[in-house]
């Protein structure tokens, strides 16, 4: 400690310990370690962020390089009002800690940083600072998982929220990116926006008008310009031909017959298709349904005959019109609305192209009367 001696006339000297000037600090400075960006210049933070703290000491009549640093943070649950823990969820006596967010998630909408520093003669001076978080949206764009074919109608669902806010002050802006730039359509809303107010989905329709990759790019944006997008990527065909996917009664191997004692009932209880699936994918009125073709090859017979007026999914057969030991065959074959042609031969039972080979147009069945 140094002393001064002051010498009076008369009265002898005196030692007296000069006044400790306080210590200078400026202004708390965050770094943001993601961005490496001062957090003034980047904006809100993240709950995600860490941040490095720091400040400037001079000391008026010592060595700033001995001072003593003494760092609080405390959770805020409100970003305007200082409404804060009172014990705090970090500290440190590093000069430049570093710190992430509180633990407790999403009701912290801000921290409270309290600095107090110290002199090497034990002068304390005191700082605090405030840093907003502020999360982007959550944001999921997604459709039903099938094939998509040009004309058929898609329904394109987006679920949002955000943990600031809620989903009440969401905007979203949708924009599509068609693989030419004539077949721009316009996306129709399907209202009305399902969930609470902490998440919502809106729904759009969108009916794709050419073959190809399409992007549906969407942005979901807070009151505060925090933008999260998300893309769904999908690619278009042509309306391919249906395919039997179910059939009654069970189809024999290969070579064998099915015998038939008494009146059966043959049915497809599904096909699929992207616009004329049995049954109907939708009321919408760009969906129908299957068109189904029955016909027999009697006992003896060289050419099948088209059984008029059976066009239902099923059809039933009743062996008594027919001599026991007889054989017959009878066949289901299912069209859309392009009516494509079957291109296999007559003899064929099944009827799948190279491109499809689980597709079939067509079922027989070979039948024994008993």
């Amino acid at each position: 400690m140094r002393l001064i001696a002051a010498c009076l006339v008369l009265t002898g000297c005196f030692y007296i310990d000069p006044i400790n000037a306080r210590p200078r600090i400026e202004a708390i400075q965050c770094r943001n370690t993601s961005t490496g960006l001062l957090c003034a210049n980047d904006g809100y933070l993240h709950r995600s962020d860490k941040v490095e703290l720091s400040t400037s000491v001079v000391d008026p009549d010592g060595s700033a390089d001995h001072a003593t640093y003494a760092w609080s943070a405390f959770a805020c649950s409100d970003g305007e009002a200082l409404q804060c823990d009172g014990v705090a969820y970090a500290e440190s006596t590093l000069a430049r800690p570093l710190i992430g967010w509180p633990p407790r998630g999403a009701g912290v909408r801000s921290i409270r940083v309290d600095l107090d520093v110290r002199d090497e003669r034990g002068a304390l001076v005191t700082q605090s600072a405030k840093f907003l978080a502020n999360d982007p949206p959550t944001l999921d764009v997604h459709t039903a998982p099938r094939s998509h074919a040009i004309g058929a109608p898609l329904l394109i669902s987006a679920t949002y929220g955000d943990t600031d806010e809620g989903a009440t002050n969401i905007q979203l802006t949708w924009t599509v990116v068609a693989p030419v730039l004539d077949a721009q359509p316009a996306l129709e809303d399907v209202p009305p926006a399902s969930g609470d107010a902490g998440q919502r989905t809106v729904t759009k329709r969108l009916v794709p008008t050419a073959i190809g990759a399409w992007d549906i790019l969407v942005v979901a944006t807070d009151a505060l310009h925090e933008a999260t997008p998300d893309h769904l990527t999908f690619e278009v065909g042509p309306d391919q031909a249906p395919c039997v996917r179910q059939v009654q009664p069970i189809v024999p191997p290969d070579g064998a017959v099915l015998p038939i004692v008494e009146p059966t009932a043959f049915q497809v209880p599904l096909v699929d298709d992207e616009l004329d699936a049995y049954p109907r994918l939708s009321s919408d009125p760009l969906f129908g349904t299957t068109t189904f073709a029955w016909s027999i090859l009697p006992p003896g017979a060289t050419a099948r005959q088209l059984l008029v007026g059976a066009t239902g999914n099923s059809l039933d057969f009743d062996p008594g019109t027919f001599t026991p030991g007889q054989i017959v065959e009878l066949r289901v074959e299912v069209f859309d609305r392009n009516h494509t042609p079957i291109a296999c031969a007559d003899g064929e039972p099944t009827c799948a192209s190279a491109a499809r080979p689980q597709c079939s147009q067509r079922q027989t069945w070979r039948l024994e009367v008993r």
